[in-house]
């Protein structure tokens, strides 16, 4: 090899695979936690149409957790996250979504200080939440959802939560 004709390292970085197609997604998700709340929310966003170009694996190991961390870090953002992840459990087995997703799900849904935004977001997946994770996972998690909603002084938040437990399936959930 001759070393004239040898790229550098912003050569690299800057060679059309990084830049253009799942890679320039993969490296956007991770670099997502540097960025301002409103650039954050505007990727999350455009990120459902491109989620179906990944492989299972990279959903699992990179995309799952880095989205699902950055809500953590930031609750508001699970309104833009939550939509993403009724697309991810499409993309993955039943089994490695609840395995890879669950534990982020529940820690979204046991935060005592999620603003009002994020609890209503939670509230209007509880059919998505039951559907895929069971009676275990939802009394577990869900229980904490519905007592935060009911104690904040939001009376919309109060009648959605109040209307969710009235539905039959989340009775059936927490009857089992």
């Amino acid at each position: 090899p001759n070393a004239q004709f040898r790229g550098t390292t912003t050569d690299i970085v800057n060679n059309s695979y990084f830049v253009t197609g799942s890679q320039a997604v993969l490296n956007m998700i991770e670099s997502m936690h540097t960025r301002d709340l409103g650039t954050q929310s505007s990727q999350l966003l455009s990120l459902q149409p491109e989620l179906a170009n990944f492989p299972p694996r990279m959903l699992i190991h990179s995309v799952i957790p880095a989205i699902s961390k950055l809500c953590i870090h930031a609750p508001n953002l699970w309104v833009y996250a939550l939509p993403l992840h009724a697309e991810l459990s499409a993309l993955l087995t039943q089994d490695k979504y609840v395995y890879f997703a669950g534990p982020y799900l529940a820690q979204g849904l046991n935060n005592l200080e999620a603003p009002n935004d994020t609890l209503q977001v939670f509230l209007s997946s509880v059919q998505f939440i039951s559907r895929y994770f069971g009676s275990d996972f939802f009394q577990a998690n869900v229980t904490t959802l519905f007592c935060n909603a009911l104690e904040k002084p939001n009376l919309y938040l109060q009648n959605l939560a109040l209307e969710k437990l009235s539905e039959q399936y989340v009775y059936t959930l927490f009857s089992t």
